[in-house]
């Protein structure tokens, strides 16, 4: 079990920022906040935008949501242009359109930006409309993840766990993912928890491995629920119990299309076993 994962796909690391803001829409609709997006407030701008984007009050409606993102972005506010950015690259309610992605996020980047300084590591990590630049990449992921951005700080952890982009470091590794699983991501934790389990950076504890396999899985997190299953099948660091087998692997089963290759095989055939 010594797998390590926390490079998201793209439409997930670029779309944290509008996730983020919808924490502040609960109980919120788009007309509370169309008079002040019509009155040029950015912030409300940004704020319809996302209740376009998810239909809170409205009628789910991309285009619209890019409108009012983009009428706050052009005021400056760091959150939209970020966002912006994203919409470019995903083609949502806009074709999409690298060089405008990559603008966009720089701009919110240079503002300190935290998803935003995310956002533009990864694109020079990718070579997405920019030339591909490890240094650059890390320069800019790195800036995030000093922000306590959890995304960030895991990246970097697998960075360098791996040796991409910087000198291979479990210490360093470890850390990172540390700060990022304290935080509650779960491609973090269960990254702890493999460097728990083998004892790369922090001293081996299986006991604390198992318990960061959990919190990752308790949040769907697919390789942690097939690795929780895989070692309660085979006893590796906590009693065998196949009953738990059986219901974690069930589980990573239902995310089947987020395991890696292996692990799909693998929790078919422990399934084949115990059914």
């Amino acid at each position: 079990m010594e797998k390590v994962d926390c490079k998201s796909n793209m439409k997930a690391i670029l779309f944290l920022v509008v996730l983020c803001c919808t924490a502040h829409l609960w109980g919120q609709t788009a007309d509370d906040y169309r008079a002040d997006a019509e009155n040029g407030d950015p912030k409300a701008q940004h704020k319809l935008g996302a209740c376009y984007f998810y239909g809170y009050g409205v009628n789910k409606d991309l285009t619209e949501a890019a409108k009012w993102i983009r009428k706050s972005a052009e005021q400056d506010f760091a959150a939209a242009q970020c966002n912006l950015g994203a919409f470019y690259k995903m083609g949502y309610g806009l074709d999409i359109d690298l060089d405008e992605a990559v603008k966009w996020t720089r701009k919110s980047a240079d503002q300190g930006y935290d998803n935003a300084q995310y956002n533009l590591g990864i694109f020079y990590y990718t070579g997405d409309g920019v030339n591909k630049d490890l240094d650059e990449a890390m320069k800019w992921i790195r800036k995030s993840a000093e922000q306590d951005f959890p995304d960030a700080q895991c990246f970097i952890g697998f960075c360098y766990y791996s040796g991409d982009g910087v000198i291979k470091d479990f210490d360093e590794a470890a850390k990172w993912f540390r700060k990022s699983a304290d935080q509650g991501f779960a491609a973090a934790q269960f990254n702890m928890g493999i460097c728990c389990f083998n004892g790369y950076g922090v001293n081996k504890n299986t006991d604390e491995a198992i318990t960061w396999y959990e919190k990752s899985a308790e949040q769907e997190y697919a390789d942690a629920q097939f690795t929780l299953g895989y070692c309660y099948y085979y006893g590796e660091g906590i009693d065998r119990d196949e009953d738990a087998a059986l219901y974690w692997l069930r589980k990573a089963r239902m995310n089947e299309d987020k395991l890696s290759d292996d692990n799909q095989m693998a929790c078919r055939q422990i399934l084949e076993e115990l059914e």
